[in-house]
């Protein structure tokens, strides 16, 4: 996979994420002992920012490998953040907001493992530089 597709791909989960945040606001909050959506609405929105900014850095001709460590650095904390979460307030989350959590935490650990793998292999600058030019 290259750089640009990985980004892209991350992107596009991440818009997909948010928006199912937002769609399902109502339900997400008591799952993980908030009192209003509002936690989840400010998730949702930066969620979207970072989406946005893994799609700006995508659209580059060609993505440097470079440019995918501080995407995987943010996934890692993520996933980091996920499991701090779990462990301080486990008996305030309902067991559906633990499951998502433990999920999603999963999949980003994915994206991030291969946006790392992808940013040092030196056959994944030379694939996106070759399909910039055509």
């Amino acid at each position: 996979m290259t750089a640009q597709r990985i980004l892209q791909f991350n992107a596009g989960t991440t818009l997909a994420c948010a928006m199912a945040m937002i769609a399902a606001r109502n339900v997400l909050y008591p799952w993980f002992g908030l009192d209003s959506p509002m936690a989840i609405d400010g998730v949702a929105i930066a969620f979207i920012a970072y989406a946005g900014v893994m799609f700006s850095a995508s659209r580059r001709r060609p993505v440097e490998r470079q440019a995918l460590m501080p995407f995987a650095i943010a996934d890692w904390t993520w996933v980091a953040a996920s499991g701090l979460v779990l462990l301080l307030y486990w008996n305030q989350v309902a067991p559906a907001g633990r499951l998502l959590l433990i999920v999603v935490a999963l999949a980003v650990d994915v994206l991030a493992t291969v946006q790392f793998r992808v940013a040092r292999s030196p056959l994944a600058g030379a694939g996106s530089a070759a399909r910039s030019v055509s």
